[in-house]
């Protein structure tokens, strides 16, 4: 079962996301997407051998670098276009989404980052701003 970690830092590298996740299961692969110049984007990809550890991974969350990072299910590419809440159009997802809209317009984030944080589901996205706001960071 793969789940994709969102939100880490450049000196992010393979060993410590491998670490930071071995507490959720025994992982099959960790995959640190990066650009051509070999730079990090920012995310990867775990890979359990149990479905129970992704779940676990998800529900938990994840520190790495000192950094909790946002976790969710890995989804297929056609997926990943789709906006997160578009479809609920409940307006407690609105309010989320307008929750860390004002988080990211208060601090000073890398285009990248911004991006990650609004394509992330507004539930598990408020969870990490508050977490971040909680913490200082």
């Amino acid at each position: 079962a793969k789940v994709i970690v969102k939100g880490l830092t450049q000196s992010t590298n393979e060993n410590m996301l491998r670490a930071a996740m071995k507490s959720c299961g025994r992982i099959e692969e960790v995959s640190l997407c990066r650009e051509a110049s070999g730079e990090s984007r920012g995310f990867a990809f775990v890979t359990f051998y149990d479905p129970a550890a992704a779940v676990m991974a998800v529900r938990n969350g994840v520190r790495v670098d000192s950094k909790p990072c946002i976790v969710d299910h890995a989804r297929p590419r056609d997926e990943q276009t789709r906006q997160p809440g578009a479809a609920s159009g409940s307006s407690k997802g609105s309010s989320e989404a307008q929750e860390v809209q004002d988080f990211v317009n208060r601090h000073e984030f890398s285009e990248e980052m911004r991006q990650v944080l609004f394509r992330t589901n507004p539930k598990v996205a408020v969870r990490v701003v508050r977490q971040l706001d909680a913490t200082g960071g």
